[in-house]
């Protein structure tokens, strides 16, 4: 399966600070799926991922981003997102377009809207998923 990670609200929480359990999510994903950025660190060059994350994020958890492959979108992050394909897509603030996109080609329940606000522990729960 394929896996898309948002950063801000995703892996990294309010004030900059890395989420709760952030490392074991994304040691989870990459060791299990195929897993893509989408987030606007990240279109076609993934330098700018490791110099945000790398300020952010435990060294365990940035070597787990290695793993994770650049996409390339315009306006909207999901054109970043393979629909044909069997996914799952971390987003804590997806756009009324991007769900419209999504709704369309019935991939609407792909989409895993992330809650680090009202629940600090969404990653360890969403682990699961995977």
């Amino acid at each position: 399966m394929k896996i898309y990670f948002d950063i801000d609200g995703v892996l990294v929480g309010q004030g900059w600070k890395p989420a709760l359990h952030v490392t074991e999510f994304l040691k989870t994903a990459t060791e299990k799926h195929d897993c893509y950025w989408a987030t606007t660190h990240c279109r076609g060059w993934v330098g700018p991922v490791f110099e945000y994350l790398k300020e952010i994020i435990t060294p365990e958890a940035l070597a787990c981003c290695e793993h994770i492959k650049t996409t390339e979108w315009d306006f909207n992050k999901v054109e970043a997102i393979d629909l044909s394909s069997d996914f799952l897509w971390f987003e804590d603030q997806p756009s009324e377009i991007d769900k419209d996109t999504l709704r369309k080609a019935n991939k609407l329940d792909s989409l895993i809207v992330v809650d680090l606000i009202n629940n600090p522990d969404h990653l360890k729960e969403l682990v699961k998923l995977l």
